[in-house]
């Protein structure tokens, strides 16, 4: 049996084309260069005057650091994309009748694309503890690396915060410079939609001020309608255009 380790070496070092064969997605995979950067995404968003003054000023560098992307979080050919998990890095079994299954649903679907050596890599780690991260290989998934957090169950915001930067320290260390992140802990784990996306794009814009060079993009991967009509609502509030 052929180790995570070789594996995860073996598609890090494979070839672009060669390992677009292997993609589950087929060509549907999406380029960095297919996922227009806010500043260009707004364009198409009315906005409604605000009734206060914005908290954060116009930067239109960080304009260019931050996407909406509604579509299949698996198709993404980035240095790395984030699984939102458990402390065991595993998923249960989806349970029938749940309310929100959309995290679970995605999670299944990162195993699904990645292969089997992901779940041998995740076993090694020995779990993760709530508003931390790790990284493994991505395999065959379009997305070099695979960046897992454990969000936390219900309205925690202090743990929420950590799980992003977390995330988003472990791209730097790694020297990683696209990410995607889905709704964290929205779902089945209980987090408001609305409050959720307030944490994720409040954590990343003060990621992005302390350094603009980080990272080329950050993009908020979303999978529900409600969290496309929050996001869109809300950017313009983290990053005015």
């Amino acid at each position: 049996m052929v180790s995570f380790e070789k594996n995860q070496e073996k598609y890090l070092n494979m070839n672009l084309a060669d390992k677009r064969e292997k993609y589950l997605c087929k060509a549907s995979y999406v380029t960095l260069d297919d996922i227009p950067t806010w500043k260009e995404y707004s364009r198409n968003i009315k906005r409604n005057r605000p009734n206060k003054a914005l908290e954060y000023k116009k930067d239109v560098r960080l304009n260019d650091k931050v996407s909406i992307f509604v579509g299949d979080i698996t198709n993404l050919e980035i240095d790395a994309i984030i699984n939102s998990t458990n402390n065991r890095l595993l998923c249960a079994a989806i349970q029938k009748g749940d309310a929100n299954e959309s995290t679970k649903v995605i999670h299944k679907e990162i195993h699904r694309a990645a292969g089997s050596a992901l779940f041998s890599e995740c076993i090694s780690l020995n779990g993760c503890e709530k508003g931390e991260a790790r990284i493994t290989g991505g395999y065959n998934l379009p997305a070099k690396y695979i960046i897992h957090t454990a969000g936390p169950v219900g309205w925690k915001p202090v743990l929420l915060r950590n799980c992003y930067l977390s995330c988003l320290n472990l791209a730097k260390e790694n020297g990683l410079k696209t990410v995607a992140f889905p709704c964290i802990s929205t779902g089945h784990c209980g987090y408001p939609n609305r409050d959720a996306a307030q944490v994720a794009l409040r954590t990343s814009r003060e990621f992005l001020e302390e350094d603009v060079t980080e990272m080329d993009r950050i993009i908020f991967c979303l999978f529900q309608s409600i969290d496309v009509r929050v996001y869109e609502s809300l950017m313009h509030n983290y990053f005015p255009v």
